[in-house]
């Protein structure tokens, strides 16, 4: 986990220095992607193991560490994209630029496709199998008091989010993008829930009103807006355009 912030950290210092010196750093940057990209996989495949399968005695499933890494990179990247948005300075009057919300709108479709593509591929291979050590907690997940929260997973993952970004006039708009964003994270959050909280309850006790279960989710929130507000102490220069950017003509 150390490598892969160390090796992140390292690809936005380099990102930088090029956006600031204008130098050519494209070589240097695809090799540090690579290892970004490859610490990023060992790291979530060890916390899906940790976290998600090694909780629940004599299950597996090899697809699940992909489907652990599918959902962290569609919630981050829906995340970052609401902290650029409203808490990254833009100039008096400058409006975002339409290009970059069609873009987003487009990659935020395209990670639901493959978180969908993901979670199919899990199920249908467990499922066909029919072997009820592995069958039953996955099962579980979606039965009994766990059906609405699967339900609204499903819905606030998926369903919503891709049949919202097919209209370009939602894609456009801040307001309506970064509602999309929100109910993505809300989703993904989910899914982390019932990987989880079924384990351990049959559904009926209250997670949420009770001291702990509002701490937690509170204490987690509040660690990552730490992190992000750490972000822009040590660079307050970030903007969602760089400086050197060129400017565009129609």
């Amino acid at each position: 986990m150390s490598l892969f912030y160390i090796m992140s950290w390292v690809y936005f210092r380099w990102c930088r220095l090029e956006e600031r010196c204008d130098c050519d750093m494209e070589r240097r940057l695809n090799l540090t992607a690579g290892f970004v990209m490859f610490f990023y996989v060992v790291t979530n495949t060890n916390t899906a193991w940790d976290f998600g399968m090694m909780i629940i005695q004599h299950w597996e499933s090899t697809i699940f560490p992909a489907y652990f890494w599918v959902g962290n990179v569609f919630a981050g990247t829906a995340f970052v994209f609401l902290m650029a948005v409203y808490f990254i300075p833009r100039a008096p009057g400058e409006e975002m630029n339409k290009d970059h919300l069609d873009s987003m709108g487009k990659l935020l479709i395209g990670f639901s496709i493959l978180w969908i593509y993901m979670f199919w591929s899990q199920h249908i291979v467990i499922w066909y199998s029919d072997l009820p050590n592995l069958t039953g907690p996955l099962l579980k997940q979606r039965e009994g008091n766990f059906a609405p929260v699967f339900i609204l997973m499903i819905l606030t993952v998926f369903i919503i989010p891709f049949f919202a970004l097919l209209f370009r006039s939602v894609k456009l708009r801040v307001l309506s993008l970064s509602a999309v964003a929100f109910i993505i994270c809300i989703g993904i959050w989910i899914n982390r829930y019932l990987m989880v909280m079924p384990v351990f309850t049959n559904g009926e006790e209250s997670v949420f009103a009770t001291y702990t279960g509002v701490a937690l989710l509170f204490a987690g929130l509040a660690t990552v807006l730490l992190s992000f507000i750490a972000f822009r102490a040590f660079s307050p220069d970030v903007n969602l355009v760089p400086a050197s950017a060129p400017k565009e003509h129609h």
